[in-house]
């Protein structure tokens, strides 16, 4: 029994566009149907200056995504950051691998990572680099940032999976109960947060919650995915951010 309802827009900023390139953003679902109560979500932002940052950011997806959903079959409750380290590792060795078929070197394959993993009373995120995760919570209802894009030390940088020395993997664990969470790339996250508060504001995240809330599907809505995918296309967004957006909203279903 699937306990979430679900909606995600990945799309190329219009800067890809007018170059001719394909997106460097890819995300992946892990929902187990189990009736636990769990849900996770990976985005990854390949970097724009990596020679192979799209594919980077699909492997780690990916690998990230299947592990997570083999622990979701195998375990009860959510990964540790034990756990979100080995797969990690996994991600990089795999990258390693691939790019000395290339002959290219680890940083081609540059990407951030966004993991959210909820179960019934619990969450877990693991993050490197920038883009953002918020979480609106039942007992307060207000939009809590759970994990903060993180830039570096010069304007327009983050960290990656594939840096050199131990990537900055943060993670975060709260015994909390989520109703609906958002993952994020970095490409909407100035439209959706307030940088100098360090808030969520409610009216964008709202409106996303009230429209899942009335969704008559189970697991992926695809009417509303559609429609997200649209807004981000809209001028309303491409006049402020001509780079990718991938978004993930996910709310938990009312238990029968």
């Amino acid at each position: 029994m699937l306990n979430w309802v679900w909606a995600a827009a990945s799309c190329a900023g219009t800067s890809h566009i007018r170059a001719g390139t394909k997106k460097d953003d890819a995300f992946a679902i892990a929902l187990p149907q189990d009736g636990t109560h769990r849900f996770g979500s990976v985005v990854c932002d390949g970097a724009g200056s990596a020679k192979y940052g799209r594919l980077g950011a699909y492997v780690t997806a990916r690998i990230f995504s299947t592990n997570l959903r083999r622990y979701f079959l195998k375990s009860a409750g959510l990964p540790s950051e034990e756990t979100l380290f080995e797969w990690l590792d996994e991600v990089r060795d795999t990258l390693g691998f691939i790019a000395n078929s290339r002959n290219a070197m680890l940083r081609d394959f540059a990407t951030t990572l966004v993991l959210s993993a909820v179960s019934k009373n619990r969450v877990c995120v693991g993050h490197i680099g920038d883009g953002g995760v918020v979480a609106q919570c039942n007992e307060r209802g207000d939009w809590v940032p759970l994990s903060w894009p993180e830039h570096g030390e010069y304007a327009s940088t983050t960290y990656f999976v594939t840096d050199s020395k131990t990537p900055r993997l943060r993670v975060v664990e709260d015994e909390i109960r989520v109703g609906t969470i958002v993952s994020f790339s970095d490409g909407i996250e100035r439209l959706v947060l307030d940088f100098e508060k360090k808030e969520a504001p409610p009216p964008f995240f709202n409106s996303m919650a009230t429209a899942l809330n009335r969704s008559n599907s189970i697991g992926k809505d695809v009417e509303l995915s559609e429609q997200l995918s649209t807004f981000v296309r809209s001028d309303r967004v491409t006049q402020r951010s001509d780079d990718d957006i991938t978004i993930v909203i996910a709310q938990r279903t009312p238990s029968p």
